[in-house]
């Protein structure tokens, strides 16, 4: 094929109009109507898109109007604006059809497709490395107190710069397989390639080990949390969601290691293709699911938050605030002492980071003096639990209740009247 334009124009002709790969033995190349699985695929894709767009738009809504936004919100913004690019290249690839075999394709026809592959690629690179960025910046945040270099702060910035890095090189690895780079998507040019496999499998590879990393690393400091085993496992779950990709990444790599010496390239790519997409999308939603009911909550939803406004009412005029268990569902809780009068005006945290001080990490003890640098929440990091004026010999303690199965913190006022925070 290297010297393709020195064959006669018939003998190009010839070429351009057969199949782009040999076809095995007894199977009749079809150009005019090839087995495809277009509906599958738009199902898939769309499924995606109608997802992470839902994410997407319940994160920054509750960054931006619900909660301060943080750096982790301000880089997912262009990695969702590339993700939309990367499902866009996957849709346009529906015209050329979905699991459409390589002797199904004309000659003539290949070259168009493949660009959009590199393309894609390129793009599924780009995002995914950002993603995992802003799920690794939103883990320090919520996990690591401010100015804590403890075991989960340099893994996590370990795997931050190893997915960086890596991902930046296999973008410029992919992009020089072929001197001059148009030979990519077109073998029929004079040049040079060389296999991309091997960068196949170790991308494989790695986005696997790093999606394994970033799902367990949480779970240690989450089960030694001082809050009850309930609600334990319920923020383990939502930290667990990301076991969907660490699954697809885990397929794509057997599959890919698998189908090494392949050179059926479309129909290959449409499953991987899919694969990447799903795998994305739970990147979206990994990062943007801790957020999601304190910014719900705060839409006030009728049909979804109706019954949860309803107990929240009823739990506040009994002096307590625990809706149906789920006592973070909140913003701007009340708390009274002595006079009655409103000592707290404006209390706002983030569920998960309030959870993440209660833990042995934080040395944070169930026993505090009356000392005021012995405050339970002075820890780095700490969300503010209130903006008044503790009254000087009074001491904090806290209190399981039963019932509710919950912690809450108090502070005795004189041996007097108490004030409680349900956590």
């Amino acid at each position: 094929m290297a010297d393709f334009s020195s064959l006669t124009p018939a003998a190009q002709e010839a070429i351009l109009n057969g199949p782009s790969m040999t076809p095995p033995d007894g199977v009749t190349p079809n150009f005019n109507d090839p087995t495809s699985h277009n509906t599958a695929a738009r199902v898939v894709l769309s499924v995606c898109l109608a997802i992470s767009s839902i994410f997407f738009l319940i994160r920054v809504y509750g960054a931006w109007f619900v909660v301060k936004p943080r750096l982790s919100d301000y880089v997912f913004i262009p990695t969702f604006i590339l993700f939309v690019a990367f499902m866009t290249i996957l849709y346009k690839e529906v015209d050329y059809g979905y699991f459409v075999h390589l002797w199904d394709i004309q000659m003539r026809d290949l070259p168009p497709i493949v660009y959009l592959y590199n393309c894609s690629i390129s793009l599924y690179a780009v995002t995914l490395m950002m993603i995992k960025v802003t799920i690794l910046l939103e883990w320090l945040h919520i996990f690591v107190p401010t100015g804590t270099r403890n075991y989960f702060f340099w893994i996590a910035h370990a795997l931050l710069w190893i997915n960086v890095l890596f991902y930046s090189a296999a973008i410029i690895a992919l992009n020089l397989t072929c001197i001059p780079h148009e030979k990519y998507w077109n073998r029929l040019l004079p040049g040079r390639c060389i296999s991309d496999r091997p960068l196949d499998i170790a991308s494989a590879v790695v986005n696997f080990l790093v999606d394994f990393c970033i799902l367990v690393l949480p779970q240690r400091v989450i089960w030694n949390l001082n809050i009850p085993s309930k609600k334990r496992i319920g923020v383990s779950a939502v930290f667990s969601i990301g076991v969907i990709a660490v699954a697809t990444a885990g397929y794509r790599t057997v599959f890919t290691i698998h189908q090494e010496e392949s050179a059926d390239i479309t129909w290959d790519y449409s499953l991987v293709g899919l694969l990447l997409a799903v795998e994305i999308t739970c990147g979206i939603v990994v990062f943007c699911l801790p957020v999601a009911p304190k910014a719900l909550s705060a839409t006030r939803l009728p049909n979804i938050y109706s019954r949860v406004t309803s107990l929240a009412s009823q739990s506040l005029l009994k002096g307590s605030y625990n809706v149906a268990g789920f006592s973070w569902l909140r913003s701007k809780p009340k708390v009274q002492y002595n006079n009655g009068r409103d000592c707290v005006e404006d209390v706002s945290f983030d569920p998960l980071e309030q959870y993440a001080t209660l833990g042995s990490e934080t040395g944070l003890n169930k026993n505090w003096g009356t000392n005021s640098n012995e405050h339970p929440w002075n820890t780095h990091n700490s969300p503010p639990m209130t903006h008044a004026t503790s009254p000087q010999n009074g001491a904090w303690s806290v209190q399981q209740d039963p019932f509710h199965h919950e912690s809450k913190l108090q502070y005795d006022i004189h041996n007097s009247k108490k004030f409680e925070f349900v956590v």
